[in-house]
């Protein structure tokens, strides 16, 4: 549920966010608009959600030895790129891909090294009549510290039905 635009309450930044009592703005850095360090206030809140939530704009890249559809970006020095995401950043943190690879497997990449639990507790794709959520605990992680990248790999999830087949990511 996204926070109101007005007035709001530190009841309802808790109920969105989660959180210990008695509520503490301090504890919710990096969430909403709320810097990691320094002041927080209330109006940084408004009108945001707990929930990220990502146009997925499918393309395809046709190629030995499997084809892969979905979204990747070459913002980070990768030799191809298809397919849009927007927004394109998660809790400040810059999505490389969301990818389903042809054998199946689906992909999910950040630039940054994460931890396996830490970005997301959730990932949600609804595209048409398929509506599938994983979870990164179930998918076999890995990061590449040398081109700062952190990748989960769920093995034989189909959440991305085919090319042209846009979806709307549900980051939580």
């Amino acid at each position: 549920m996204t926070l109101p635009t007005g007035t709001i309450s530190m009841s309802q930044i808790q109920a969105e966010y989660g959180g210990a009592n008695p509520i503490g703005l301090s504890e919710y850095r990096s969430k909403g608009n709320a810097p990691a360090s320094g002041p927080i206030a209330m109006s940084q809140f408004r009108g945001t959600s707990a929930t990220a939530v990502l146009a997925l704009t499918t393309g395809v890249h046709a190629g030995a030895p499997q084809d892969i559809w979905g979204f990747y970006t070459s913002k980070t020095g990768g030799l191809f790129s298809y397919g849009a995401l927007a927004p394109d950043v998660f809790k400040g943190v810059l999505c490389i891909g969301v990818t389903q690879i042809k054998f199946p497997n689906f992909e999910l990449t950040f630039q940054g090294i994460q931890t396996q639990t830490g970005l997301f507790s959730s990932m949600r794709i609804v595209s048409g009549a398929s509506d599938v959520t994983v979870y990164p605990a179930n998918a076999t992680f890995t990061t590449d510290a040398p081109n700062n990248l952190s990748k989960w790999v769920w093995a034989g999830a189909v959440l991305i039905p085919s090319s042209g087949a846009n979806a709307t990511v549900y980051l939580t």
